[in-house]
């Protein structure tokens, strides 16, 4: 179980532990749900630095306004129920976001209020 709470600003944040595999650096970031986001995560470019994650290349997205841009793409590992997972994050100058392809295969459970539980449970099959 990864737990997390809705803040004022009525976003659901849960708190991930990102890390460089090669190095061992590791960082805890506050990463905001966005339902929107078919990626895994965002990551800001001062912690892309500060782990030395390596770039894999260019991703394009399609952002909200409706325009594609091109974001530079990193090879990182995340703690994900108990387990490490490689993943693509995407350097973005905003706060981390948790996109739908990291939660694939997890049930979000949220109580929508200031200061709610919200809960990541890996789905049973």
């Amino acid at each position: 179980m990864i737990s997390g709470f809705v803040s004022a600003n009525r976003e659901v944040i849960f708190e991930i532990e990102v890390s460089n595999s090669s190095s061992g650096a590791t960082a805890i970031v506050d990463a905001v749900v966005d339902t929107g986001f078919n990626g895994c995560l965002t990551l800001t470019p001062d912690i892309i630095k500060a782990l030395g994650l390596t770039p894999m290349g260019e991703q394009p997205l399609t952002l909200a306004d409706g325009v594609e841009h091109s974001f530079r793409s990193f090879l990182a590992s995340i703690s994900w129920h108990g387990q490490l997972r490689s993943i693509m994050a995407v350097e973005m100058p905003d706060a981390p976001l948790m996109g739908m392809s990291l939660l694939w295969g997890s049930r979000l459970i949220a109580d929508i209020a200031d200061g709610g539980d919200a809960v990541i449970l890996p789905l049973e099959r």
